[in-house]
């Protein structure tokens, strides 16, 4: 860690010393000539008293008892943290007396790496981290793995890379040899990370050519997706200038490389809507990235659109086709009018187009509208009936099928309930000989038959069996008359 430069890299360093000052003795003496820096009207002079102070510090800081011995039975930590200019971590086991720190990690990040967006520098942080500490963490059975970046955290926990940024996800890759749990932490409880985050030690060759494979390997993963995008150069250049001229995309473009706000009031009304999938944005060569798709701007849509049903597809096949290289908010249902409204498509689609189911409207009473359905269950038969404003349920055991047994059981709930105005059931036998149909005119109830072999018209009776089957599998004494 390089000499404090000003007052606030000072205030930032000593904040993290006292932190951990608990396992540093006599901290106050050997730290008052940095404290006499901070005192009010006091001109920032650093000088032979500071140089020999802070370097006291950092020995303690280094060696024991400060610095505890690595114990591979022991709950391990690692915190990870990423600054605009530089990303830092510290090594640290569960003692009796607390946390103590294992060892240190800092590096500035590279003119590359200080463009990515936000959430991919604290997941560079976590993955370089984790690998500096690889000769620790390489074989344990976990590990907790501490981030002040919320929506880091289940990118790390989840297995799932089909949404996640590009370049995060060849940094997870790597992240897969260890068995880390992420958990999130404010970001003032993790003073260590922050302060080694804000002030990198210098990079030496050999750590130099080690990051350097980090963000080639991480660029090369890039490439390849990006070399399967079935866009040419010359529209891929016209996406970038567009992007810019788009009120929305330019805006979110922004928020990506700048940050985005914790809360969604504080961000700008022209990027709200990609507030919700702020976390798999990504900026690539001038282009803003949902996951591995390319986000289109606005007035570029329908030449997309066209070119996405270019051969007439379905729904869905067009679906399939735009997720594998662009997106927009509402792109799924921009697509379904399209394919909806595509002429070539009507003219040669089927004549015999299926309805959509319709809804049953709900009776004003109780009993207005009853549903019935014969069912059989170990080798005895019943008769259910639902009503359609309460779903109600009776259940009467038959001696036998015929319509007169119906009709009887079908009295006895009349008498309780009353006799409703409409009675729906299937086209069994029982219901449409003409025994059934004498007594619908005798009681006043108008009888309706669902349409043959479309049981889904009556569905109300058939979801009505399945509970009454359930209870009465559950029933153990032969309670129905």
């Amino acid at each position: 860690m390089p000499e404090p430069r000003d007052t606030t890299e000072l205030q930032r360093y000593l904040g993290m010393v006292n932190y951990l000052c608990r396992y540093m003795p006599h901290l106050s003496t050997v730290s008052k000539p940095l404290n006499l820096l901070l005192m009010k009207d006091m001109a920032w002079t650093w000088g032979p008293e500071q140089t020999e102070s802070f370097k006291k510090i950092r020995e303690m800081l280094t060696t024991a008892p400060f610095l505890a011995y690595f114990d591979p039975y022991r709950p391990t930590v690692v915190e990870a943290d990423s600054s605009s200019y530089g990303i830092g971590g510290c090594l640290l086991q569960e003692f009796d007396d607390g946390l103590k720190p294992i060892a240190y990690c800092s590096r500035t990040l590279t003119n590359a790496e200080q463009k990515y967006a936000q959430i991919e520098n604290e997941c560079l942080a976590s993955v370089w981290a984790c690998e500096r500490f690889d000769r620790y963490l390489m074989g344990l059975d976990s590990f907790t793995l501490l981030t002040d970046h919320k929506p880091l955290v289940p990118l790390i926990n989840s297995k799932d890379l089909s949404e996640t940024p590009i370049r995060c996800q060849r940094m997870l890759i790597r992240l897969m040899r260890y068995k880390p749990k992420a958990e999130y932490r404010p970001g003032p409880t993790m003073v260590t990370s922050d302060t080694l985050s804000r002030c990198p030690t210098s990079t030496s060759s050999r750590t130099l050519e080690v990051e350097q494979n980090l963000q080639n390997d991480i660029q090369f993963h890039v490439d390849v997706i990006t070399s399967t995008w079935p866009i040419t150069d010359e529209k891929l250049k016209e996406i970038k200038a567009k992007t810019q001229e788009d009120p929305i995309l330019k805006t979110a473009f922004e928020y990506t490389t700048s940050g985005w706000s914790m809360y969604k009031e504080d961000v700008k009304l022209a990027a709200r809507e990609m507030y919700g999938v702020r976390n798999e944005l990504s900026v690539v060569d001038g282009l803003l990235l949902r996951g591995d798709c390319i986000i289109i701007p606005y007035k570029m849509r329908k030449e997309i659109l066209n070119r996405i049903h270019d051969g007439h597809p379905s729904i869905s096949k067009s679906r399939e086709r735009a997720k594998q290289a662009v997106w927009w908010p509402g792109i799924s249902k921009d697509i379904q009018q399209v394919v909806a409204g595509c002429r070539h498509c009507l003219e040669k689609s089927p004549t015999q187009q299926k309805e959509p189911l319709m809804t049953s409207e709900l009776p004003d009473r109780p009993f207005q509208k009853v549903a019935v359905d014969i069912c059989e269950l170990n080798h005895e038969t019943y008769l259910v009936s639902v009503d359609y404003y309460s779903r109600y349920i009776d259940i009467n055991k038959l001696s036998n099928i015929t319509s007169n047994a119906v009709i009887n059981k079908m009295k006895i709930n009349f008498s309780q309930h009353g006799i409703p105005e409409t009675v729906i059931s299937d086209n069994g036998r029982q219901f449409t000989s003409q025994e059934f149909k004498t007594f619908a005119t005798a009681w006043n109830f108008h009888h309706i038959t669902s349409s043959p072999h479309y049981p889904q018209a009556n569905g109300e009776a058939k979801r009505a069996v399945q509970t009454a089957k359930k209870i009465l599998q559950q029933q153990t004494n032969n309670w129905l008359c």
